[in-house]
């Protein structure tokens, strides 16, 4: 959303006739409008929340179909993307499709999977907000720098791949280390979501059986 100010009529016209007449200083109280104007969604936003709608309103074949609509219409707005910004675009296309896959063998989504999967491939192409019933949707920061450090990671270890060999000297070194310390985090990160994955399986199991009211495992993790 961005908030503007508006001027009132009278100031406006003021304005374009200035140049041909001068106007008397005027000094006033009068508070100007503040309101909030909603930027236009492109289309790619409007496909999203019309996914989102049909999924709350139990229609998982309209839902995944206005999901597919919205990855289309995210090819045609990001042909200008590039870089680490096409990284976790493409990212972010692949949970959509992974999302839409599951909707196709009706099987039940995490809406709020969804909509931070939608707002992570928005936010790749200058689009600062999600439309949802009038209420715009951001992923929350802590989420969103998570997603970009990891997807930072990969983009760089491909990047580090292709250019190191092209350098010598202490150049080349530097790439190398960097290369090295790269791939020993992404194997610790990738052991450590296996774990976590087992641990939340686990402690959902007993949870489903001594306290049903803390089992979130299937909602959470449903996309």
């Amino acid at each position: 959303m961005k908030t503007i100010k508006l001027l009132p009529a009278l100031l406006i016209a003021l304005s374009l006739i200035g140049c041909k007449e001068k106007q008397p200083d005027v000094v006033t109280d009068e508070v100007i409008e503040e309101t909030v104007v909603k930027a236009i969604p492109r289309a790619s936003d409007t496909y999203f929340e019309q996914a989102i709608n049909a999924y709350e309103n139990a229609d998982k074949v309209e839902a995944k179909k206005k999901i597919d609509a919205g990855i289309e219409a995210l090819d045609k707005e990001s042909k200008d993307v590039s870089g680490l910004n096409k990284a976790n675009l493409d990212m972010s296309k692949d949970q959509l499709r992974n999302i839409a896959s599951k909707l196709d063998g009706n099987f039940d989504i995490s809406v709020e999977g969804l909509k931070e999967a939608i707002a992570n491939a928005e936010i790749n192409i200058a689009h600062n907000y999600l439309a949802t019933d009038d209420v715009y949707v951001l992923t929350p920061k802590a989420r969103l720098r998570e997603n970009y450090l990891q997807n930072a990671l990969d983009y760089n270890l491909k990047s580090l791949e292709a250019g190191t060999s092209k350098l010598t000297g202490e150049a080349r070194i530097e790439g190398e280390k960097l290369g090295a310390e790269g791939k020993k985090l992404k194997e610790e990160f990738e052991a450590w979501k296996k774990r976590a994955e087992d641990h939340a399986k686990r402690a959902d199991e007993h949870f489903k059986k001594h306290q049903t009211e803390y089992s979130n495992y299937d909602r959470v993790y449903a996309m």
